[in-house]
């Protein structure tokens, strides 16, 4: 396979959380919404543009299945590769791979973040709790 041009609507789903997968994506235009859903609740990781990748997972970790889905905001036109197509614009073009990696350590980076929010977040509701408790008698 090579590189192929695909489009999407608004609302379609472009891969889904839990499929397996073999390529990856590159918004040629749009904007597309990676969301986790879980019990029903749908929870928006990352709004990603033009020039975003995403769906990369699938090309590093076989056999395992898409850790979230994406889905179309608006019209998109993606150029959906391969590991073969990857490979080969790698070893043509290795400053492919520098991108890949600053766009995986942004992606880690942003995570960090949301996880010391949550931490903090949860501290704070774990001491309303106990003076809670306290007013209360309760402790």
């Amino acid at each position: 396979m090579s590189e192929v041009i695909r489009k999407y609507r608004d609302g379609d789903y472009i891969v889904r959380e839990g499929e397996f997968g073999n390529e990856m994506y590159m918004i040629i235009s749009g904007r597309v919404r990676i969301v986790k859903e879980k019990e029903g609740v749908e929870t928006v990781l990352a709004h990603l543009n033009g020039g975003e990748i995403f769906g990369e997972m699938a090309l590093f970790e076989e056999g395992k299945p898409r850790s979230a889905s994406a889905i179309a905001h608006g019209d998109v036109t993606l150029m959906a590769m391969d590991k073969e197509s990857f490979l080969r614009e790698v070893r043509n073009n290795p400053t492919v791979a520098l991108d890949i990696l600053k766009s995986l350590c942004n992606r880690l980076r942003q995570v960090d973040e949301i996880l010391q929010d949550f931490s903090i977040k949860d501290q704070r509701r774990q001491e309303q709790v106990r003076n809670f408790m306290r007013a209360r008698g309760y402790l």
